[in-house]
């Protein structure tokens, strides 16, 4: 085996549709593979990398705002928050005007550990798609960008590109087959 795998086929490559999903299933399996294969997680877990993201572009803020800004639930929310501030990556203190709520803040650290990050994951996809046209490029970035906000739209309260809440539409309801 020379290390690279036969690309995976839709049943019926004349459907877009098919197409997608396959690739997609494809799509999900690479980005693991990438995701195992870099040891990003050490340095910064997704969950933390998309918390530290919306904090860095929300400012602080409490779970509930955090939780419609991920299209998480507060309950998943506040678990991530406490893992991030066991590592000190965010702080939690109890908001001014409201003593019940906490405001979660992006500690120093956490920002800078998500800018390496971030940096390192954009060196590796500048070194992966080398032989892309900017043109190409830009149709990607458009392309996963519409797909996010179309998921977004249908499942989640709406985000924009950095993974915050968007003020538009309300989540639709899905019928089970719809999530089949």
């Amino acid at each position: 085996m020379t290390g690279e795998t036969a690309p995976v086929a839709a049943r019926d490559e004349a459907d877009p549709v098919a197409v997608i999903e396959v690739q997609a299933a494809v799509l999900t399996r690479n980005f693991e593979l990438l995701r195992r294969r870099s040891g990003f997680d050490s340095q910064l877990d997704r969950a933390g990398y998309l918390l530290l993201l919306a904090l860095d572009s929300l400012g602080p803020s409490d779970i509930g705002t955090l939780a419609a800004a991920l299209g998480l639930d507060p309950s998943t929310v506040g678990r991530q928050v406490a893992a991030a501030e066991g590592k000190g990556l965010v702080t939690r203190n109890p908001d001014p005007q409201d003593r019940r709520r906490s405001v979660v803040t992006a500690s120093p650290d956490g920002l800078a550990r998500m800018a390496e990050l971030s940096v390192a994951r954009q060196r590796r996809t500048t070194k992966m798609l080398a032989g892309w046209s900017v043109e190409d490029l830009a149709q990607l970035a458009r392309m996963f960008t519409r797909y996010n906000e179309e998921v977004a739209h249908h499942y989640f309260t709406g985000i924009d590109q950095v993974g915050c809440a968007a003020p538009h539409d309300q989540p639709k309801h899905s019928t089970a087959e719809d999530d089949s």
